[in-house]
């Protein structure tokens, strides 16, 4: 693969993430007025973009052979399972 090949796909994945992010937030607003309550769309949007930004950490670390970044992800990789593990007992406390 070529630089270019390789930019379009990066591009065409950096609005794709953009536009699944814009969707459930506005799927999530939507239910959370319709019915006051916010469904599983939450728990996919807050675990997508911890996942993402633990992944961005995991990359940077390998491509520099910084440690620095490990640090971030220990941290990350925290909230990630706290996130999944909260955030479903938190909607069926709310069902």
């Amino acid at each position: 693969m070529d630089e270019m090949e390789l930019n379009i796909r990066l591009q065409a994945i950096k609005w794709t993430h953009l536009y699944v992010t814009v969707f459930l937030l506005a799927w999530m607003l939507y239910n959370w007025l319709a019915t006051g309550k916010c469904g599983l769309e939450l728990l996919l949007l807050c675990t997508s973009n911890l996942l993402l930004c633990t992944l961005q950490q995991v990359f940077t670390a390998r491509a520099t052979g910084d440690r620095k970044p490990l640090l971030w992800l220990a941290a990350s990789a925290a909230i990630f399972v706290a996130a999944a593990l909260l955030l479903p007992l938190l909607l069926i406390g709310r069902a």
